[in-house]
């Protein structure tokens, strides 16, 4: 905003409703300004709506991952060192949190998950994304499925081990990690951000 000039306009897509209500405080400070509570990949229906015609737009900044505020509140249950529920959405007021996902979800598909997102490849000869599916599946059996972060990752730290990782960082961090990322579609909403981000842009044609 600060190297915008007065004509300009600045539009943000956030899934967060927390951080639309701080957005929506700067929008209040600038007219420039404006924050959807949308996906990236809702880009150009949004801005349509908004008077934004594809191919008008300057420049597109895609701010993808999780943010500070969101790791240290423990309501969302993102980091196994924060106990709260086992949560893991990005938009708590769509789709269903990680403990009711975990209720659902086939053996075949967590393997799949865990492998995939999680990058849960060390330790039992490559077989851990497997080694938690089955203690998840297996509690989830037994009725003992937890609903909070402290004791989901105290389930994946008996599967993993403290020191399985070979670093400095929780046993169950990428278990929790995988969920996340499946849980909020990152990777495919990224691919369909860019795709809309492109539809948006304008293309300058060379002389």
């Amino acid at each position: 905003l600060a190297a915008m000039g007065p004509g300009g306009r600045l539009h943000a897509f956030d899934m967060d409703p927390v951080a639309v209500k701080e957005g929506e405080q700067l929008a209040a400070d600038d007219a420039r300004f404006t924050i959807h509570h949308a996906k990236f990949s809702s880009m150009k229906s949004v801005l349509k709506e908004a008077g934004v015609k594809p191919g008008t737009v300057s420049g597109v900044l895609l701010d993808v991952g999780i943010s500070s505020p969101q790791f240290n509140d423990k309501t969302r249950g993102f980091i196994p060192e924060l106990d709260g529920p086992l949560d893991l959405r990005f938009d708590m007021s769509k789709g269903v949190p990680a403990y009711e996902f975990l209720q659902t979800v086939p053996h075949d598909e967590l393997v799949r998950i865990i492998d995939e997102f999680g990058e849960e490849t060390m330790g039992f000869g490559g077989a851990a994304p497997r080694r938690i599916a089955d203690a998840i599946c297996l509690a989830r059996a037994r009725g003992t499925l937890p609903k909070t972060t402290k004791a989901f990752s105290e389930l994946v730290t008996q599967v993993r081990g403290k020191e399985s990782s070979g670093q400095r960082m929780h046993p169950a961090k990428m278990t929790f990690q995988a969920l996340r990322i499946h849980l909020n579609e990152e990777f495919s909403e990224m691919r369909r951000g860019m795709k809309a981000a492109f539809k948006m842009l304008q293309v300058e044609v060379p002389s």
